[in-house]
């Protein structure tokens, strides 16, 4: 789903295009699902912290395989916000690697998103058993209060890095324009510090 050319991310914003679907219901969801379908996006992203049962794994497992044939071969992307990081809804710390793993094996998804503040062991594991089943990992970061300081960010880029995700992508809200300045400083220098891992820093 993201292999594309990271320099490309830089130098012409070629992230790749996604859906978002963030229905309450099935329902919703399903219907998400078909309007987005005719478009031409390169993956549709699920925010499952939005979904009213979006906690309740067996739920969840049941619900993808509708997802994936209602958006027929158009890549999906799994994303579980958790309330640190401005999501809809909360799982604890085991709950939330219980849940990625219980996604990764329907065989449903083609990359998933972890948040970087988590536990960096079960970071590792989840990405070894996505690298083994052929699913990308998206490692993310975001946060609607945090001061925006360009060596902070460029550290966490350093330390996201390390990781060897497929992709990472950090998003913050912009106090004003000084903020933007800053966050285009921190997509230049952080690409440069690892060109091969493609990085997407926006506004939230």
């Amino acid at each position: 789903m993201f292999h594309l050319n990271p320099e490309k991310v830089v130098k012409s914003n070629c992230w790749p295009t996604l859906g978002l679907v963030a229905g309450r219901t099935l329902a919703d969801i399903l219907l998400q699902c078909a309007d987005l379908k005719d478009y031409q996006f390169d993956g549709i992203e699920w925010r499952v912290d939005f979904f009213e049962e979006g906690t309740k794994r067996q739920t969840v497992c049941e619900v993808l395989p509708q997802i994936k044939e209602a958006i027929g071969h158009i890549p999906l992307l799994f994303t579980f916000r958790t309330y640190a990081e401005g999501g809809a809804d909360n799982l604890d710390e085991p709950g939330y690697f219980k849940m990625i793993n219980a996604v990764l094996d329907t065989g449903c998804v083609a990359a998933i998103d972890i948040e970087y503040f988590h536990a960096t062991d079960a970071i590792h594991r989840m990405q070894e058993k996505a690298k083994s089943l052929g699913i990308e990992v998206l490692l993310s970061n975001q946060s609607e209060s945090q001061e925006i300081k360009a060596d902070i960010l460029l550290k966490r880029v350093v330390q996201m890095q390390a990781l060897k995700p497929d992709a990472i992508r950090m998003a913050y809200t912009l106090a004003d324009n000084k903020d933007d300045v800053i966050l285009q400083e921190v997509q230049f220098e952080g690409h440069k510090l690892c060109p091969e891992i493609p990085l997407l820093v926006s506004e939230l």
